[in-house]
């Protein structure tokens, strides 16, 4: 996919199958799986692995979901039909927000963004077609889009149970 225009901006331009149910199968109550590269954009191969749960919730009249942490909101433009998403992750000191849209069950989200004081171009893209299951990955670009570094890997399994260990392990 050709993402951007002649100008540089981003060129996203979603289905018209594009709606606010795209991330319906994000909520609810997950066992996350994180495998995550050790370091970013230097040619490494080692990875750290760490679980956590989760739970997502709808808002915004459905029109949106946040995490359970607070951390990511995602929102639907309808007149766009883009999705922003908005994370703010540990120690962060800006919020980033990504646009992009699900065609056939994957979405696909960019912004640009610095890395170690180094422009790159962000990308996460969210795999939903196993709603029990769905898969978040991230990749950093630093020549435009032509090349990806896939450096994060997140892999969702519902759980039946509802409980964020995050939440006990803290009360206990």
């Amino acid at each position: 996919m050709d993402i951007f225009a002649d100008d540089g901006t981003f060129l996203l331009i979603p289905p018209g199958g594009s709606s606010h149910h795209d991330f319906g199968f994000l909520i609810g109550h997950w066992d996350v799986h994180n495998r995550a590269l050790k370091s970013r954009l230097t040619g490494s191969d080692e990875w750290r692995e760490f679980d956590f749960t989760n739970e997502t919730r709808l808002i915004l009249s459905g029109f949106g979901n946040v995490d359970e942490s607070g951390s990511t909101v995602r929102m639907f433009n309808t007149e766009t039909r883009l999705w922003t998403i908005f994370s703010a992750f540990p120690g962060a000191t800006s919020v980033e927000a990504m646009q992009g849209f699900f065609e056939a069950g994957i979405g696909r989200f960019y912004s640009r963004d610095t890395h170690e004081g180094r422009p790159v171009i962000t990308q996460f893209e969210w795999d939903g077609t196993n709603t029990e299951n769905p898969i978040w990955k991230q990749a950093m670009s630093t020549d435009n889009g032509c090349t990806w570094e896939w450096n994060w890997t997140m892999s969702f399994t519902r759980r039946a149970d509802h409980a964020e260990t995050f939440l006990l392990n803290e009360a206990g």
